[in-house]
């Protein structure tokens, strides 16, 4: 009988279980003496986390004025001289129409048992640094990049998260490359030492996942703070306590009808039913702004339209009382209502539209910060194959596996993110191949965490005392100490400098980072003689500070392109021999 399914226990089980038999008047010690420990390790990982926080924050208030200054100082000089890394057009050399055919092959195939690719590695790495390029770059490149794909690109996103959507709609292929740590953007490097943890509300995540990359997300840290769809083939109940609302409304088919036109202009009544009695309504101008007829008052709104079916709904706020528009705003970023979980689930919503009929494989990638949130992004759409996650989340459930393929994610340079219960339940989905976390029409999920040997990054933030201070006591009731509860997910394979080693799915050691650190300082004469002016200054740098410069050089997106190039390189050679 299992434990867990009380449904089928018998009445005289269920009566029995937890029945108390008598009320004890005395203090039960044994019981007084782990609340005490709880209490006690409790405090002290509150203490620990707060001289944490407090040191960041001093840190950072120490900084910004010099930043200021420096920033200023950047930004006309950035003006003036722009550098385009090479890696693209190196790479544009490799993409022929025959290895495009071999990557598009491996991109697209429904296989169960895939081994670790550099091919693939290699293509996802050179993506994700072009997400760190400005548009006319990345403009540029996917131009240069096409042969004949169908090859394009759309970027999405707010401070502290850009995605850039690099997909192919004739060859049946996306990939989401997460934007990483911009190296004179001082909010960003906020967001990486903003290390304590947090849980993930409305259900989306198990357990604890580190504040600042959740937050970049822009997921909500309130409990249903945006409005409540209970299904997404009903219409909607929303609950608001503003004097006035707008509601952007995505208009469609009811499920199992085809679409009807309909008038741009023809309102669609939100009416309350509770508060004020005035009425509220909404419509599309004839240039398709949305125009807003707010109410005064608090109430509680019910789509009260019959004619039309409500595919998505997105919550937008405007002070005031008079009707308005909301128009295009010239920044660096589109308006919209703030939402992470709204704003991923519109874009997914985008792509299912792009490909039509298709069922596109979706890839998901990133570097530094960009692979913290790749990984919390993986973790979601994960866990939306369980009992628990197919209903998470404030838009409620989202089958991600009837839209896409989900094929696997690369990082690069990837922090530590959640804790050991959000690490324990996503190995799990990632590790069984029953049906319960894989459908049968998807493929075997990869999830590749590409680690340079002496890429500092890759052990923040640290685990310093190792399992005591993780796990001090294996009693459900005492709380371990979360401060050093931090953890990787996937498959780690771990880089040598230049391409000197390769170790599959095993943590680097002392070992790797000593190797390294020797490798890079004996070659820095060599590369100061024959290197490019960049390879001649990180000489300099790795051979006067004995190779310890590397544990920050080693994080650049462009040494793991150049490692994976260089293993690549090496692999095929062996071949031909």
């Amino acid at each position: 009988m299992d434990e867990h399914q009380y449904e089928d226990w018998e009445t005289s089980d269920l009566e029995r279980y937890g029945q108390v038999k008598y009320l004890d008047p005395f203090t039960n010690f044994p019981l007084l003496l782990s609340e005490l420990k709880t209490t006690y390790w409790g405090t002290i990982d509150s203490i620990l986390w707060s001289t944490v926080n407090l040191v960041v924050f001093s840190a950072f208030c120490w900084l910004v004025p010099f930043w200021m200054v420096l920033e200023f100082t950047l930004r006309i000089a950035y003006k003036k001289i722009q550098i385009t890394s090479d890696v693209y057009d190196k790479y544009d050399k490799k993409l022929t129409k025959k290895f495009w055919r071999q990557l598009i092959k491996k991109l697209t195939q429904n296989t169960q048992d895939v081994p670790f690719d550099l091919d693939l590695a290699e293509f996802h790495a050179v993506l994700t640094s072009l997400a760190y390029e400005p548009v006319n770059v990345v403009d540029k490149v996917i131009d240069m990049w096409n042969r004949d794909i169908g090859l394009a690109y759309h970027r999405f996103g707010h401070e502290g998260c850009v995605i850039t959507m690099v997909y192919s709609v004739q060859e049946n292929f996306v990939v989401l490359a997460f934007k990483g740590t911009s190296v004179f953007n001082l909010t960003e490097w906020f967001t990486d030492a903003t290390t304590r943890k947090i849980p993930a509300k409305n259900g989306v995540l198990p357990g604890l996942v580190h504040a600042g990359f959740y937050s970049a997300l822009g997921f909500s840290t309130r409990s249903k703070a945006m409005p409540h769809i209970q299904d997404e083939n009903t219409l909607v109940t929303i609950t608001k306590k503003n004097d006035v609302d707008v509601i952007n409304l995505d208009v469609g088919a009811r499920p199992g009808e085809e679409d009807e036109e309909h008038d741009e202009s023809e309102e669609i009544s939100i009416t309350p039913f509770r508060g004020d009695e005035e009425s509220a309504g909404l419509s599309l101008d004839e240039s398709g702004e949305i125009v807003a007829i707010p109410f005064k008052g608090e109430a509680s709104c019910m789509v009260a339209s019959t004619s039309v079916y409500l595919d998505d709904v997105t919550a937008v706020r405007i002070n005031g009382v008079e009707s308005r528009k909301v128009k295009h705003i010239d920044a660096p970023y589109e308006k919209y209502d703030g939402s992470g979980e709204g704003l991923m689930k519109a874009k997914l919503i985008y792509l299912k539209r792009k490909f039509g009929k298709q069922i596109p494989h979706l890839w998901i990638t990133g570097h530094s910060l960009g692979a913290a949130t790749a990984t919390i992004f993986t973790s979601m759409l994960l866990w939306k194959r369980t009992k628990r996650g197919r209903t998470s989340g404030i838009y409620g459930g989202l089958n991600i596996d009837s839209g896409f393929k989900l094929h696997g994610t690369f990082t690069f340079g990837n922090p530590r993110v959640g804790d050991t219960d959000w690490k324990e339940t996503m190995d799990m989905i990632l590790k069984t191949t029953s049906d319960q976390y894989q459908p049968k029409d998807q493929p075997k999920y990869q999830f590749w965490r590409v680690v340079n040997s002496n890429d500092i990054v890759c052990s923040v933030p640290p685990t310093t005392l190792g399992s005591f201070l993780s796990r001090h006591d294996k009693s459900s009731r005492a709380p371990a100490l979360t401060l050093n509860d931090f953890h990787h997910l996937g498959t780690s394979v771990t880089l040598g400098y230049h391409g000197s080693f390769k170790n599959m799915d095993e943590e680097r050691n002392i070992h790797n980072v000593l190797r390294n650190l020797v490798k890079e300082w004996v070659s820095a004469p060599v590369y100061f003689w024959r290197g490019s002016l960049l390879d001649k200054t990180k000489a300099i740098l790795n051979f006067s500070t004995f190779g310890m410069s590397g544990f920050l050089l080693d994080h650049d997106i462009g040494e793991y392109i150049k490692n994976l190039q260089i293993l690549n390189e090496k692999n095929a050679q062996s071949h031909k021999s």
